[in-house]
């Protein structure tokens, strides 16, 4: 009798997206996920509270149970600078809908380009997704710069893009989920 083969490890494409607790240890927060699901169409969607109440994990357990297109940025300090958090965004859109390397090729915190380039291009790449999404940005409360809380600003204003001229269509969904506001 010949013995089984060993079980190959389960692959998972976006490891980022993993939690932090092993699974055996996770405490899924059922009703909370209820919540975040019947507000799935608003177009914006908070969690905060204090440090260790369990904000990242909750947001980890959305991107488990929602059958949107999601993605996750993961915060630093250090993505507080505009040109960086603008690549970080753009490359999560990408994750999302069809490339553009375009949007990627005309980011600059310089001015006038950042306001009359960067932002425009960055709402049109997320007004462009196909289909509904979840872009969660976890720790926001790490950005203080203006010119990155405007690319925050510009992310929202897709959503007015996306609900005007497809009123019929599908409507793409930011939620965003915050560590800490």
């Amino acid at each position: 009798m010949k013995a089984a083969p060993p079980a190959r490890p389960e692959v998972r494409p976006h490891p980022e997206r993993e939690l932090s607790q092993p699974a055996s240890r996770r405490v899924v927060r059922v009703r909370l996920l209820g919540r975040l699901s019947a507000a799935r169409l608003r177009p914006v969607v908070i969690i905060s509270g204090p440090a260790g109440a369990g904000k990242s994990t909750l947001a980890a357990q959305l991107l488990e149970v929602d059958e949107r297109a999601r993605t996750i940025v993961r915060l630093a300090a250090h993505d507080d600078d505009p040109t960086v958090l603008a690549l970080r965004l753009v490359d999560a859109l990408k994750e999302i809908g069809p490339d553009a390397p375009s949007a990627r090729a005309v980011v600059t915190a310089s001015e006038p380009g950042f306001s009359a380039v960067v932002l425009p291009a960055l709402t049109r790449l997320a007004a462009s997704r196909q289909q509904p999404y979840v872009l969660v940005l976890d720790d926001v409360h790490l950005l203080r710069h203006a010119q990155s809380l405007d690319l925050l600003a510009a992310l929202l204003q897709a959503r007015e893009l996306v609900e005007r001229p497809r009123r019929r269509g599908p409507v793409a969904d930011a939620a965003w989920l915050p560590r800490a506001v």
